[in-house]
């Protein structure tokens, strides 16, 4: 792995290494790709829903470590929990148009495209999913867990992960 400090850029050889044997600085570690709805799908039915927390905690905290760089920070699984609550829903939607808008612009600024639109997200939780009968939930759950996948591989191939 390469370090990610400027000042240092330097191999280390061991895969396994946590820290740069150079600076001290903590290695990237490299991110899953394999997020599929229907995985998704199963285990949350399995786990009786707790696997949807579990997700919501992954997606922040994977965004956070690529998405750095904004300058912003998406809240975890706690915050999203508390804040849902208070606000009867409203801000599961706000958190999920924010962490769309982030993966978005990472994506193109790094030239791919940029996948999900927050447009769409909004569409089909509002009018299209309801109008299809739910397929345009499944369509854009996949769009959306795509989309992590996405960006996740970027900052693999970033990092030579």
């Amino acid at each position: 792995m390469i370090c990610s400090n400027p000042q240092c850029s330097i191999s280390n050889n061991k895969s396994d290494a946590i820290y740069c044997h150079n600076c001290g600085k903590i290695l990237p570690t490299k991110l899953s790709t394999n997020k599929g709805f229907w995985r998704a799908f199963f285990l949350s039915i399995i786990t009786l829903g707790i696997y949807q927390f579990w997700l919501i905690y992954a997606l922040a905290k994977e965004t956070n470590i690529v998405c750095k760089a904004d300058g912003k920070q998406t809240r975890g699984m706690v915050g999203y929990l508390f804040l849902s609550l208070i606000t009867l829903g409203i801000y599961a939607i706000v958190w999920h148009v924010k962490i769309i808008k982030r993966r978005r612009y990472f994506l193109l600024s790094h030239g791919k495209d940029g996948g999900l639109k927050v447009s769409t997200y909004l569409l089909t939780l509002f009018l299209w999913g309801w109008l299809t009968l739910g397929i345009m939930f499944i369509v854009i759950s996949c769009k959306f867990l795509y989309q992590q996948n996405a960006v996740n591989k970027e900052y693999n191939i970033k990092f030579k992960l």
